[in-house]
C-alpha cells in the first residue's frame, strides 16, 4: 500500500530542490544528496530498510544508465524521487512536522557538500516564500491530493516557520542519528567560505580574514555540527576575539 502523504512530501521536497538549483544556483549534485538523505530519513525506523535501500540503488543505477545522455532538466523531472513509500509506519515522528523536517534535510545537504549556506539563509527564503513552504500544497499533483483526506491536506499548509535555532538543533540530532545508525559522518562546516561571508557582512578589512584563519589554525578548533556547540557560534566568537585583539573595543590602547 502506497503512503500518499509521503509521496506528496516527496513532490514538495522535489520542488524545493528544483528552486534551489535553478534559482539559487545550487550545484546539480545537490539533488542526489538530498535524495539519499530523504531515503535514509523516511526509512530510519523501517525493519527492512537495508533491503529497500539496496533495491532502490539497483533500480536507480538502471534508470540513470538510460537517462545518461539526456539533458539534466529532463533527468531531474524523470528520475528524481521515484521511490514511493509503501509502509505507513516507517517513521515514528508526528506527520504534522514533516514539512519542517524537509528544511532540515535541505540544510544537511548543504553541510554535506560544504556549501557556505547558513541556517539564516533558509529562514529568510522561507519567510519570503522563495522556496515553497506555506504554499507547498500547490507543488503536489491533484491526482495525489485526491487520494489524501481533506484533513491531511493541512499537513502541507504549515502555519509557522521553523526558527533558526530549531533547524540547527534538529540538524544536529539527525546528523547524530545517521552517524550511529548508518555510519554517515557529515563533514565540518566550510570555515573559509563561511568566514568570508561573515567578514564581508561586518565590513572587516581583508587582513582580518587572514588573522582569523591563522588563529583558527593555531587553536586547532573543530567546526563539526553537534548539539553541544554550534560551529557558527564558535566562529563568531573567534571573530569577536580577533577584532578585540586588534582593535581593542574597550578604549585601551594596545
Amino acid at each position: 500500500k502506497i503512503n500518499y502523504k509521503y509521496e506528496a512530501f516527496q513532490f514538495i521536497l522535489k520542488a524545493q530542490v528544483k528552486v534551489l538549483i535553478l534559482e539559487k544556483h545550487f550545484p546539480k549534485e545537490y539533488a542526489n544528496v538530498i535524495k539519499s538523505l530523504w531515503i535514509l530519513f523516511i526509512n530510519s525506523n523501517s525493519s527492512n530498510n537495508e533491503e529497500l535501500l539496496i533495491d532502490i540503488s539497483k533500480r536507480e543505477n538502471e534508470e540513470w544508465a538510460k537517462l545518461r545522455k539526456e539533458p539534466f532538466f529532463q533527468k531531474y523531472e524523470n528520475a528524481f524521487f521515484n521511490e514511493f513509500i509503501k509502509d505507513n509506519r516507517t517513521i515514528s515522528m508526528n506527520d504534522s512536522i514533516i514539512m519542517k523536517y524537509l528544511i532540515v534535510i535541505l540544510y544537511l545537504g548543504c553541510i554535506w557538500l560544504r556549501m557556505p549556506i547558513l541556517v539564516s539563509d533558509f529562514n529568510y527564503w522561507l519567510c519570503h516564500e522563495e522556496i515553497p513552504f506555506s504554499t507547498a500544497i500547490y507543488c503536489v499533483p491533484e491526482s495525489i491530493l485526491r487520494k489524501i483526506t481533506k484533513l491531511d491536506h493541512l499537513l502541507f499548509k504549515p502555519r509557522s516557520y521553523p526558527t533558526c535555532e530549531w533547524i540547527e538543533r534538529k540538524s544536529c540530532e539527525i546528523a547524530s542519528f545517521f552517524r550511529k545508525k548508518y555510519h554517515v559522518i557529515f563533514p565540518e562546516v566550510n570555515v573559509p567560505l563561511v568566514l568570508f561571508r561573515y567578514t564581508n557582512c561586518l565590513a572587516l578589512p581583508p587582513e582580518m580574514y587572514l588573522i582569523i584563519m591563522r588563529y583558527i589554525k593555531l587553536a586547532k578548533l573543530e567546526f563539526t555540527i553537534s548539539k553541544e556547540k554550534s560551529p557558527y557560534i564558535i566562529l563568531l566568537a573567534v571573530i569577536i576575539f580577533c577584532i578585540k585583539l586588534v582593535y581593542g573595543l574597550d578604549g585601551v590602547k594596545r
